[in-house]
């Protein structure tokens, strides 16, 4: 006598069971990939929520809105080259501030390079875009004058919007041209806009002549020293904290409500007459 084998699935149930397997598992790796997105999404908020709290103060959201953002940052020999030197952080702080604001409505945050000629705007479109700008170059201009004249026509009365511009200079602490004719141009932007404010965070512990350009603005700007690159972030930083809790929280207009026309009691409705013969 021998033992019956139990009957073999099919080709055809064997698929059907396959098939179910298959979407069981991809449904079970896509709720892994949609809690995994969300983990990054969480953390990458607390990251950003960590930056804002370094250069806002505790209402700075409330605040934030209508400000403008300009770092003016030196590009010389004497500022070095990579993401570790006065240059690199500086860029590296600009990078992340810019990130950091995308979530905040009616905020901008830009970049210029300074140092022969007209200005150049520094573009944030990508990290490897701020290393690549942060090469070292072998010339060591530090002409201030041409930022100055540019401030100064952005500043012009009939160019104002009412906006709050924070101008963060970065430098090693030295110019090349003429402190008076650029703290004059300052002074008038400062003047022609009084909320435009001016900072110049400066790296080194030599004493550099830009520290007379901020005393000759007498008040319109402000003047902080940092002795190695590593604490640029930290200065920038602290001079946008405390600026920006300085500025007036915007005051937001009422909402109209909409009108409501009670309807007329019963005893003043007209009386509708029916056409109707008895």
């Amino acid at each position: 006598m021998t033992d019956e084998q139990p009957p073999k699935s099919s080709s055809k149930e064997l698929r059907t069971l396959r098939d179910e397997f298959s979407q069981s598992a991809k449904n079970t790796l896509n709720g892994f990939e949609k809690m995994i997105t969300e983990a990054e999404q969480a953390e990458k908020q607390r990251e950003l929520d960590a930056l804002l709290s370094r250069f806002l103060p505790e209402n700075g959201r409330a605040i934030l809105p209508g400000h403008d953002i300009v770092f003016l940052i030196n590009k010389s020999k004497d500022m070095g080259g990579g993401m570790t030197s006065s240059l690199g952080v500086a860029m590296d702080t600009l990078y992340q501030i810019s990130g950091a604001v995308k979530g905040v409505k009616d905020v901008t945050v830009s970049g210029r390079f300074w140092g022969k000629g007209p200005t150049s705007n520094i573009w944030m479109g990508s990290y490897d875009g701020i290393r690549n700008a942060c090469d070292a170059t072998g010339s060591n201009f530090k002409n201030f004058l041409p930022v100055a004249k540019e401030t100064l026509v952005s500043n012009l009365p009939d160019l104002l919007t009412g906006r709050q511009t924070h101008y963060i200079v970065v430098c090693d602490g030295t110019i090349t041209d003429s402190i008076e004719n650029s703290a004059s141009m300052l002074g008038a932007a400062a003047q022609f806009n009084p909320k435009a404010t001016f900072d110049f965070i400066v790296i080194g512990a030599e004493k550099g002549n830009i520290e007379g350009l901020a005393e000759k603005m007498q008040g319109a700007a402000r003047f902080s020293r940092v002795t190695t690159a590593a604490e640029v972030a930290d200065g920038i930083m602290t001079a946008l904290k405390t600026r920006i809790a300085e500025s007036p929280v915007p005051v937001q207009e009422p909402v109209a409500k909409p009108i409501e026309i009670a309807s007329p009691p019963e005893a003043l409705k007209p009386e509708v007459k029916s056409d109707a013969t008895p």
